[in-house]
């Protein structure tokens, strides 16, 4: 189960991992096993899947056909958020 901000796209969080090819999740977010009446700790091989599958940070580049997510080292995202919100600053 991922668990997030439901609002984080309202709030203008940053895009942060597509979800499947029809969403995007924006903000932070966890994964997490689902039990019976409760959430419930990952197996270690859920947790060696989704370590994985999201260690490294994510972009998300607009194009003429919509957004498109490339995968890109911390360095490269820390970069990006700074001048991001850099730009942000100046628009107001």
């Amino acid at each position: 189960m991922f668990v997030c901000d439901g609002e984080g796209k309202l709030k203008h969080k940053p895009l942060n991992r597509p979800l499947e090819n029809y969403d995007v999740l924006s903000g932070d977010f966890f994964v997490c096993g689902l039990g019976k009446n409760d959430f419930t700790s990952l197996t270690d091989k859920q947790f060696r899947r989704y370590e994985k599958l999201f260690r490294d940070p994510e972009l998300f580049l607009q194009t003429p056909i919509g957004i498109m997510p490339m995968k890109c080292t911390p360095d490269q995202y820390k970069r990006l958020m700074q001048e991001r919100n850099a730009a942000n600053r100046e628009e107001r």
